[in-house]
């Protein structure tokens, strides 16, 4: 029985088992051999939402994937977690991680592995993933160890590449009448905007000020009143 991996990747309060640095080192460190079995050079695409512990949870990933092997690490930055699935499968990446813990409040994060072909890894590879996981904690080794310092080459025009995705999913122009956009303070908060305005749209943007602790908060999928409101006080054709 998996205890670690839930429906959704690893989930938990940040700075909490098992998002402690030292057991996120173990995560990646554990990651990180599987894909060493897996042939040379394996290349791995990380992104993250905009919740403060996004930026140390990745810290901590990328010590110890490259305390692995794992030299070839491409961070994209905030990003939605469907974004990450679609350029691991696109750009042919070994392995996607994103950072996210969807619509739960900023105190939370998680870490979802995509396999190469953009979907969540299957159970049985997280049950050896979890059984190696749970190997290195009873080796007691620190984090500070699996930290190495070296920086992993930024996503350089992945992100683009997904909003042109996005965009090429839609024939013709948008013609419903202004569109209000509440974009949560999360990971769509440059995507959303990109993609309705280059299909024509005339945007109005609610909640699209991210400081680390306001994803979700009275916003979002949890939260719809403020975008009725938007809609109906400004008259909007969408929501």
């Amino acid at each position: 029985m998996r205890e670690l991996f839930g429906t959704d990747g690893i989930r938990g309060v940040a700075g909490e088992f098992p998002l402690d640095p030292a057991t996120i080192s173990y995560i990646g460190l554990a990651v990180g051999r599987h894909l060493a079995k897996m042939g040379q050079n394996p290349r791995v695409i990380l992104g993250r939402d905009t919740r403060e512990s996004g930026p140390w949870i990745s810290q901590c990933l990328v010590g110890s994937l490259r305390s692995a092997g794992v030299e070839s690490i491409h961070e994209v930055d905030v990003i939605s977690t469907p974004g990450i699935a679609y350029l691991t499968r696109d750009l042919g990446f070994d392995l996607g991680i994103m950072i996210s813990a969807s619509h739960n409040p900023y105190q939370d994060n998680g870490i979802k592995l995509f396999s190469r072909n953009g979907f969540k890894l299957p159970d049985e590879l997280e049950k050896l993933i979890e059984k190696e996981i749970h190997s290195l904690i009873k080796t007691g080794m620190t984090s500070e160890i699996l930290q190495d310092g070296k920086r992993s080459l930024p996503g350089r025009g992945a992100l683009e590449d997904y909003v042109n995705f996005l965009v090429s999913q839609f024939h013709g122009r948008y013609s419903a009448g202004k569109l209000g956009l509440d974009v949560c303070n999360g990971s769509a908060c440059w995507i959303a905007p990109q993609v309705f305005r280059r299909l024509g749209a005339d945007v109005v943007i609610i909640h699209d000020s991210p400081d680390g602790r306001n994803i979700n908060r009275e916003c979002g999928s949890m939260h719809v009143k403020s975008l009725v409101r938007l809609v109906k006080n400004q008259k909007l054709g969408f929501g």
